[in-house]
């Protein structure tokens, strides 16, 4: 399968390309759905699975214990296990509904990542008041090691098992130095009592300092690096730099910015409510982390880790939302990118990356510092040296430094990046700085008009009214390409020619868009429901539907509305 060849340990480690992988992706690919094996039918993961081989994914990274607790029930009624007197009982028909779903994956060529048990939900009280207690779990170092086992022994000897993921998330222990390395240590010990050589990976907490955790710990065999879901492509290429020159351990980028989310549960202010991660951010990670060297790139959607906002138990919108995260543009460019590109080889000598490049300020009145910064990065390990041209006939060496311009003008400056070892030097992108002086204002070119980019609008369609018992269910489906923000309903009575405000509940003249309720939120295909409560409204019991859609861009439906009349 997919990670044999690549996981072997041996002094080629993580230099070839594992020759069972798809042959045209730079390194493999996996696709997250953690909470899957919890929540998902055999139907639905044999579709999913079905779909991750025709896109080109050649891995999956699920949890075989729901992320939401150890009380969540599959869709047999099993829970994952009992505690018995602190130690874990798997239950044995919820083992067997994992072998079913390792079952298809494995008869549509896709290998399984596993995470054994979610550390941030076992290993810490995390749902009473005030939770995040670090090792106040039902997982410790007492009981670890017979999960192991019993893992082991219900589950190890599958052949699309490819990976042990130990670990998972601990954002809880903030300090990153009081989680029990022996809880997983021990875990490995029963995950290898009967001489099993599946790869072990730590799922490692989103910050540079988690991300080094247990590195040195000899149960880690592959660091399963989680730079982040808020962390920009700049900062996550300085964090893996910084990881893998601390260890010569395999890396994965195994938990980029997820296409689509907007976190509620952090502090996250580049992509918040109203700014989610885009297809560009899902491109750029993927490039920064082929860049530093990784391994193998995990791809994340909002929709899929969680199931459809489900990982609680909760139906959320489930399977509907899986599905409508298909295709996604972000997954799309994805995979043209590592299809058209080479995996970066450190037996190769090649000119050192470079990024991040900026100045602060570009706009300014003379005399003024100007801040400039820029990274490099080489993969062979090489070293090289900074020199920042300021485009006024003077030079300094340095990746961060100031300059002091001093007259009016409109400067470009740029930073050369010199290997040390074999003299290749690489021009930074140019930066433009403004300087104006205390007559004249800064000299800022008028910019050349740029030509409209196309737009594509998002479509809304009605499928079908509903008007069965009594009731008026307007539903139907909306496409975007980048997503869809909302869709809006409109309603008119065509005896009385008012029209319905569903939040005041009443008719009037003015026409009134009523928002429609969305399967899944800027999900590039969604469906989407409305009830007219008829009863409630009085109307004459003659209308005509109106529907219109908005992407997260604020596109609005351009084509001819799409009309339907009941009664």
């Amino acid at each position: 399968m997919v990670l044999t060849a690549l996981l072997l340990f041996g002094a080629s480690l993580g230099l070839a390309r594992p020759a069972s992988a798809s042959a045209t992706t730079a390194v493999p690919v996996a696709d997250t759905s953690w909470a899957l094996p919890s929540l998902a039918t055999l139907a639905e993961a044999d579709q999913y699975f079905t779909y991750l081989a025709s896109a080109g994914f050649d891995q999956v990274w699920m949890s075989y214990f729901s992320l939401g607790g150890i009380d969540i029930r599959n869709p047999r009624g099993q829970t994952a296990a009992a505690l018995v007197d602190g130690q874990w009982q798997l239950d044995q028909g919820y083992a067997s509904y994992i072998r079913e779903i390792l079952d298809l994956a494995e008869q549509r060529g896709i290998g399984v990542g596993l995470a054994a048990i979610w550390g941030v939900t076992y290993l810490n009280d995390f749902f009473a008041p005030g939770g995040c207690l670090v090792n106040q779990g039902p997982l410790n170092a007492s009981n670890s090691g017979l999960l192991g086992r019993q893992l082991d022994d219900a589950i190890g000897d599958h052949p699309a098992l490819e990976l042990w993921i130990l670990g998972g998330d601990n954002f809880c222990d903030r300090s990153q130095d009081q989680e029990d390395p022996a809880v997983w240590a021990n875990l490995a010990d029963g995950l290898r009592h009967d001489g099993s050589s599946i790869p072990l990976a730590y799922h490692t907490p989103g910050t540079r300092k988690g991300q080094q955790k247990f590195i040195d710990e000899p149960w880690v065999e592959i660091v399963a690096a989680q730079t982040g879901h808020c962390v920009n492509d700049v900062f996550m290429r300085l964090e893996l730099a910084e990881l893998l020159s601390k260890t010569a351990k395999p890396v994965i980028a195994a938990e980029l910015r997820y296409e689509a989310i907007a976190p509620s549960f952090a502090e996250c202010p580049a992509h918040g409510e109203d700014n989610p991660v885009t297809p560009a951010d899902v491109v750029a990670d993927v490039e920064g982390a082929l860049t530093m060297g990784v391994v193998q790139i995990v791809y994340g959607h909002n929709e899929r880790w969680q199931w459809g906002l489900g990982t609680d138990g909760s139906a959320g919108n489930g399977w509907q939302s899986v599905k409508d995260s298909f295709g996604a543009p972000g997954e799309k460019l994805m995979f043209e990118f590592l299809n058209s590109t080479a995996r970066p080889d450190p037996r190769i000598a090649r000119p050192p990356d470079v990024f991040g490049e900026e100045a602060s300020p570009t706009v300014a009145l003379a005399p003024v510092a100007v801040g400039f910064q820029a990274f490099a990065h080489d993969i062979n390990g090489d070293s090289h040296s900074f020199r920042w041209h300021f485009g006024d006939g003077t030079s300094k060496a340095g990746s961060h430094l100031f300059h002091t311009y001093t007259s009016f003008g409109a400067y470009e400056a740029f930073v050369e990046v010199t290997e040390r070892e074999s003299g290749v030097s690489v021009r930074g992108k140019t930066i433009f700085v403004y300087i104006g002086d205390a007559d004249r204002p800064a000299p800022i070119p008028s910019p050349e008009p740029e030509p409209e980019p196309e737009v594509v609008r998002p479509d809304a369609e009605i499928v079908r009214i509903d008007t069965s018992a009594g009731r008026r269910l307007i539903s139907g489906t909306a496409l975007d390409d980048t997503g869809v923000r909302a869709v809006r309903v409109r309603i008119k009575d065509t005896k009385t020619g008012l029209y319905w405000h569903n939040k005041a509940a009443k008719w009037g003249k003015r026409r009134k868009w009523n928002k429609a309720k969305l399967s899944s939120r800027r999900a590039t295909s969604t469906i989407w429901t409305f009830p007219f409560r008829e009863k409630r409204a009085g109307g004459s019991g003659r209308y005509k539907v109106v529907v219109s859609a908005v992407d997260v861009d604020r596109n609005v439906e351009a084509k001819k509305w799409s009309k339907a009349g009941f009664r």
